[in-house]
C-alpha cells in the first residue's frame, strides 16, 4: 500500500503531463500492427512471400501477446512500472526500425519484437491507470481506449496514401509509425525518475483454482476467445478480402480504418445500457450474430461492405463487460463508508460508529473484464468488523454465491442468510425500507420503486431457486 500512494502523490504533481503520455502511449498498442494488414500486397510482391507467410506478419503480435504478456508483471515489479513501460515503447520503435529494413527476416524478427512491447503496454497501462488515477479509471480508460481506436483507424486509413508518396512505398508508410512510439518516449521521460514496483503484499496472483471447476468461467474465457479471435481475423484480412471483390487499396484501407473506430463504440457507449440489463446473455448473443451475418455479408454481398464493417465493428466490440462497474461503485460505497448506529430508547441515547475496513485497493477494469493485472486486490477489515464477523458468523454457502451472478442477488442472499440466523419469527419489511436498504440507485419517486421491486423480485427467484432453504412471502406492501 505504501508504493500506491507515494506513486499518487508523485503523480498528482503534474497530472496532465502523465495523462498525456499515457494517451500517446496508448497510440503506440494498436497502431504498428494495424497499419500492415493494407499494405500486405505490396509487401508479398516486393519479397515474393506466398500466402502462408504473409499470414505469419499478422500471427506473430498474436504470438508474441500470448507468451510476453505472462512476463509483463514480473518485468514491472523488478525495474517499475514507469521504466518497464518505457522499456516497452523502445521495443516498438526497435521493431519498427527493423521491419522499414526491407528484408524478409528483419520484416518478421520486427514485428515480433513490436508484439513483444505492445504485450507489455497492453498489460501495464491499466495498471498504471488503476494505480494513479483510481478516482478516474473509467473515464481515463474510455480515454485511451478510444485514443487507441483513432490512432488504429488512422494509421489503417493512411497506409495506401504514404506508401505512395515515395518509391519505397511500404517501407515509407511503416516507417511513419515510428513517430508514434518516439512521440511517447519523449514524453515519457519525467517519468523515468519514479520507479514504483508493487508493494511486497500484492507481488503474486491470488490463488485461483476453483476457476478451473467453474462452467461458468469456462464459457465467458471460450466466448471472450472467440470474440478476440473474430476480431484479430477481421482486422488482418478485410483489406484483402476487399481487394478481392473489387475495392482499391485506398478504399480497402479506409474501410479497415472504418472497423477499428466501430470497434471501439460499444465499450465506449453501449456498456452502460449492457450494465443496466438484467440479463446480459442477450446483449452477447446478439454480439455473436452480428460478426456472423457481418462476415457472411462480406462473402455473398461485398457492395454493401461499409454496413457490413460496421456491423462486424459493433459485434466484436460489442461483448460482454459484465457488472463489474456497478459492484465496483456498490463496494466503493460500502469499504469507504462511516456507519453510525444510534439507539433512543426512552430519554437514554447511544451511538457506535463502524468502519468495515482500515485500507484498501480494488484493482477492477468495468471496461475490460477480462485483462489481467499483475497486482491483487486488497482489503484490511477493521478490528472491530473483523471481531463482530467472528462473533456473529453466518454460514454461507459458497456453492450458492457461484451460481448467482447479480450483486443484487448476492446481497439479498447474504440478507437473507443472516436474518435466518438472527429473527426467529417471521418479522415483514416493507418495499420502501427494502429500496432504502438495497436500492440507492433507484429514482425517489413511485415509479422508481415500482422498478426497485421488480428487479429485487427476479434476484429474489434467483436466490430461492439455488437457495433452498429460502421461506418467504411477498405481499402488495412487504415482504415476509
Amino acid at each position: 500500500m505504501t508504493s500506491h500512494s507515494a506513486a499518487s502523490r508523485r503523480s498528482a504533481g503534474n497530472p496532465l503531463l502523465l495523462i498525456a503520455g499515457i494517451l500517446v502511449i496508448a497510440t503506440a498498442l494498436r497502431a504498428p500492427v494495424t497499419g500492415v494488414p493494407p499494405l500486405i500486397g505490396m509487401i508479398r510482391e516486393q519479397l515474393a512471400l506466398n500466402s502462408t507467410a504473409a499470414g505469419m506478419l499478422i500471427t506473430l503480435p498474436l504470438l508474441a501477446f500470448a507468451v510476453v504478456s505472462l512476463f509483463a508483471a514480473g518485468l514491472a515489479r523488478r525495474y517499475g512500472l514507469e521504466r518497464t513501460l518505457f522499456g516497452a515503447l523502445l521495443l516498438i520503435a526497435g521493431g519498427i526500425a527493423a521491419r522499414t529494413l526491407g528484408s524478409a527476416w528483419s520484416l518478421y524478427l520486427g514485428t515480433a519484437v513490436i508484439g513483444s512491447g505492445i504485450a507489455i503496454g497492453n498489460v501495464l497501462l491499466p495498471s498504471l491507470l488503476k494505480r494513479d488515477f483510481p478516482q478516474r479509471v473509467a473515464g481515463l480508460t474510455s480515454a485511451y481506449v478510444l485514443t487507441m481506436s483513432l490512432a488504429a483507424g488512422l494509421a489503417s486509413a493512411i497506409a495506401i496514401p504514404l506508401a505512395n508518396l515515395s518509391d519505397a512505398t511500404w517501407r515509407f508508410s511503416t516507417g511513419c509509425l515510428l513517430l508514434v512510439p518516439l512521440a511517447g518516449a519523449l514524453l515519457w521521460l519525467p517519468q523515468l525518475a519514479n520507479h514504483t514496483a508493487p508493494a511486497a503484499t500484492t507481488a503474486h496472483a491470488p490463488h485461483g483454482g476453483r476457476l478451473w471447476h467453474s462452467a461458468l468461467a469456462w464459457q465467458v474465457t471460450l466466448y471472450l476467445g472467440i470474440n478476440s479471435f473474430v476480431f484479430y481475423v477481421g482486422v488482418s484480412w478485410l483489406p484483402a478480402i476487399l481487394r478481392d471483390a473489387g475495392y482499391s487499396a485506398e478504399r480497402a484501407g479506409s474501410l479497415h480504418g472504418l472497423l477499428q473506430l466501430m470497434s471501439a463504440g460499444p465499450a465506449l457507449f453501449l456498456a452502460p445500457v449492457v450494465r443496466r440489463m438484467k440479463d446480459q446473455r442477450g446483449a452477447a448473443f446478439c454480439s455473436a450474430a452480428s460478426s456472423f451475418v457481418a462476415f457472411v455479408g462480406l462473402i455473398t454481398a461485398p457492395g454493401w461492405a461499409t454496413a457490413w464493417i460496421v456491423l462486424l465493428g459493433l459485434g466484436t466490440g460489442g461483448g460482454p463487460r459484465g457488472d463489474l462497474t456497478r459492484l465496483t461503485e456498490q463496494a466503493k460505497r460500502l469499504f469507504t463508508s462511516h456507519i453510525t448506529l444510534i439507539g433512543a430508547p426512552d430519554s437514554q441515547f447511544h451511538w457506535r460508529n463502524v468502519n468495515l475496513t482500515d485500507s484498501g485497493m480494488l484493482l477492477w477494469n468495468p471496461h475490460d473484464p477480462d485483462a489481467k493485472s499483475p497486482w491483487e486486490s486488497q482489503l484490511t477489515l477493521s478490528q472491530k468488523f473483523f471481531d463482530e464477523c467472528i462473533a456473529h458468523s453466518v454460514p454461507i454457502d459458497l456453492r450458492v454465491l457461484h451460481k448467482l451472478r447479480s450483486p443484487l442477488a448476492i446481497d439479498i442472499y447474504i440478507w437473507m442468510t443472516y436474518r435466518y440466523n438472527s429473527i426467529s419469527a417471521p418479522t415483514p419489511i416493507s418495499w420502501k425500507q427494502l429500496k432504502w436498504q438495497f436500492g440507492a440507485n433507484y429514482a425517489d419517486d413511485e415509479q422508481g420503486l415500482k422498478n426497485f421491486i421488480t428487479s429485487f423480485k427476479t434476484c429474489l427467484r434467483m436466490v430461492s431457486s439455488v437457495y433452498r432453504e429460502a421461506k418467504f412471502r411477498t405481499t402488495k406492501d412487504t415482504l415476509t
